[in-house]
Order: structure tokens, then sequence, then C-alpha cells
């Protein structure tokens, strides 16, 4: 049974939704500190209800690393008057360290790995919503242009070149999150909306990806050799997504974004997050590899399961909408 059919998963998820609107749509630091905090204690307790992957050891690091960075929160926040400019690069870096953004990162990917694809869904997406918000209102409060794309690209080169080498697939989607949250972050310096379009098409690419994971069972690279011919071809169209592959749904946000850069005349910016896109398809295209050279003993007659046509169909005709969205 799927995780989040349980009611009190799903009530605690609701929550998190809930705490990340409340940020959303408060203009108080006080309450956007709040907000973060609903956000993490609704996060420890359905970390607490995974009894498949539970790991005291990935909870008392999680629970350490958002408590310390809530408290820094507010400490910045009370001298925020006094010293605003350093304020607002204390404030980045805080929220750096709650997304696990590069050079924050360290605690990210072991997280990532003890938990179950149920909790990883919200931990990859929904987790994301709160931060990505007051990050928002710091970059359009403070100058912080040339700090924030050193940031960034820093991210996307610790993302591409730690996933190159990662076996485990769970650590490896939380690598491709942090290359995703790296263009997100780059959008938006440039629209106060391209983000939240970019963050909706990587939900739904997320979402269905880790749950065909998490349907065929697959947690490490040599997994997908024992991935059904059936279910291949959209595993396969779910991973050329997220890395970006046109035309596919994952494609315009990257697309809208490089437009928005070289409009603002950062050429050279656009050409660096150009060449290690180009890095991040590789470690896509591995597992792709390891479906696509599978052995032959698999069975023939394999059917796929209603459940998994259905999500994969959904990934699929999303990819159409979007392509149809951004045509016009």
């Amino acid at each position: 049974m799927i995780f989040f059919m349980n009611p009190t998963s799903m009530l605690f998820s609701m929550g998190i939704l809930f705490s990340s609107l409340l940020v959303a749509s408060m203009n108080s630091w006080f309450t956007s500190w709040i907000g973060l905090e609903m956000n993490f204690l609704f996060f420890i307790m359905i970390m607490t209800l995974d009894k498949e992957f539970y790991s005291m050891e990935s909870l008392i690091k999680y629970f350490l690393i958002q408590t310390l960075s809530s408290q820094f929160f507010l400490l910045n926040v009370m001298v925020m008057s006094s010293y605003k400019l350093t304020s607002m690069k204390l404030m980045t870096l805080i929220l750096l360290l709650k997304l696990g953004m590069p050079p924050l990162h360290w605690w990210f990917p072991s997280v990532a790995q003890n938990l179950s694809w149920d909790v990883n869904i919200v931990f990859m997406t929904l987790q994301k919503i709160a931060p990505l918000f007051i990050l928002q209102i710091v970059a359009s409060l403070s100058n912080l242009v040339v700090l924030l794309h050193t940031i960034l690209i820093l991210g996307m080169v610790v993302s591409v070149f730690m996933g190159l080498n990662q076996f485990q697939l769970r650590k490896l989607m939380a690598y491709s999150s942090m290359n995703h949250l790296s263009w997100m972050l780059f959008s938006m310096l440039s629209s106060s909306t391209m983000w939240m379009q970019y963050f909706f098409i990587y939900c739904v690419m997320s979402i269905m990806s880790m749950l065909n994971f998490k349907m065929n069972q697959l947690f490490t690279m040599n997994d997908f050799m024992k991935v059904p011919p059936a279910n291949s071809l959209m595993l396969i169209i779910m991973l050329l997504n997220l890395s970006g592959m046109p035309p596919l749904a994952g494609f315009y946000p990257k697309l809208m974004i490089l437009n928005s850069l070289i409009y603002n005349q950062m050429m050279i910016t656009a050409m660096i997050i150009i060449i290690l896109s180009l890095f991040s398809f590789f470690f896509y295209f591995r597992i792709m590899w390891s479906m696509m050279v599978k052995s032959h003993f698999l069975i023939p007659n394999y059917k796929m399961k209603p459940f998994i046509m259905l999500m994969s169909m959904m990934s699929l005709a999303s990819t159409f909408l979007v392509f149809i969205l951004y045509s016009f």
C-alpha cells in the first residue's frame, strides 16, 4: 500500500503544504519563521511514520540541521534592522542550508538515502516550497546577484560531479534535486513567477519518477537491469524529462531561463550552465543505458500494472500540455 494512503501521513503532508502557503502569504519575518517551524515539525512526524526505512541517524541529522538553521534565522531577523546587507547574506546561507544546497549540502544526500521513496517525494518537493518563497523575498530586497550567481554555479558543479560517481539511486535523485534547485534560483533572479512554473514542472517529473522507482523496487543502478521491458520505455521518457531533453516538459523552463539570461546580457553565465547541463545529462543517461542493455532473460509477456500505467500516462500528458502552453 502506498504510504500516503495512510490518513495520518496524508494529514501531516497537508500540514506541510499549509505551513508553506502560510509562509508564502505572510509579509512578516516572524510569521515566516513560525511557518518554517511548522513545516519542519510536520516532516519529522512523517519521518517517524516511515517504518520501511526508519533511520534514527537521519532523523537526528535532519533535526539538528533544521533546528540550528531555524535558530540562526530568528537571530538574524532580530539584528536585521542594524546590519541589513550582512543579514541578507547570512539569511541566504541559512536558507541554502535548509534547502540542502551547496556549499551547505553535505547532509541532504545522506538523509535522502535513508528515506523511502514515499518520504523522499515530500523531502524533495513540498519541503522546498517555504524556503524558496523566503529566498525570493531576500533576492528582491537585496542586491546579491554576484553572490547568488557564484553560489548557484557552484551548486550546479557540485551536483553534477557528485552525481556522476553515484550508484545509489536515492542519492542520485538528491543531486538531481540540487541541480534543478540551482536552475530555479537562477529564474528567481529574473522573474518572481518563473521559478514557480519551473517548480511545478519539477514536482510533476520527480513525483512520477520516484513513484515508478518505488513500484519497480529500484534503489541502485544495478536494479535497472531487472526492469521489465513494458516499464523501461516509460522510465526512459521520465528520465529524459528530468534531464531537460527537448521537446519534453523539462526543457521549456530551462529554455525560458536561458532566454532571460541572454536578454540580460549574461552570456558567460548562460554558457556555463549549458555546459554543466550536458554533464548532468550523463548521469541520467547512465540509468537509461542500464535499462537498454539489460539481460535477455526478462519475461517478454510481462503486463504493466494499472497504477504504473496511469502515472506514466499522466507524466506524458503533462509533457504535451506544457509543450502546448509554451508554444503560444
